[in-house]
């Protein structure tokens, strides 16, 4: 290469950083960390689905009062736990429309004279 003229080729990029797959229930608002007891007890979980039925969903801090309701629960760790196996609804494409509607200039009757 030196004697030629032709200068050396530049080095190799450095590897692409390994990324990890979070699942999806991690990385919603609130879920991004998980907590030291992730469990929970069977008298937990039957407080908060009575608080969630019993509690108006227009009273302002709707869940800081539910989260008063569940015994060793917090507003988030109940949001988080209550809307953890919800599923989101699923996105339909739009296709293109390919055919000729009745309503256009192509399809109209001719006009009467």
């Amino acid at each position: 290469f030196f004697s030629s003229g032709i200068p050396p080729p530049p080095p190799p990029p450095p590897p692409a950083p390994v990324t990890t797959i979070v699942p999806y229930e991690r990385q919603r608002a609130g879920a991004a960390a998980p907590q030291n007891d992730e469990t929970w007890s069977f008298d937990q979980t039957s407080a908060l689905q009575a608080a969630y039925l019993a509690v108006d969903p227009t009273v302002d801090n709707y869940w800081q009062v539910i989260g008063r309701a569940v015994p060793g629960r917090s507003a988030e760790e109940c949001f988080t736990k209550y809307f953890d196996n919800v599923e989101l609804p699923r996105v339909h494409k739009v296709r293109a429309r390919s055919r000729v509607f009745p309503a256009s200039p192509e399809r109209l009757p001719p006009p009467l004279l």
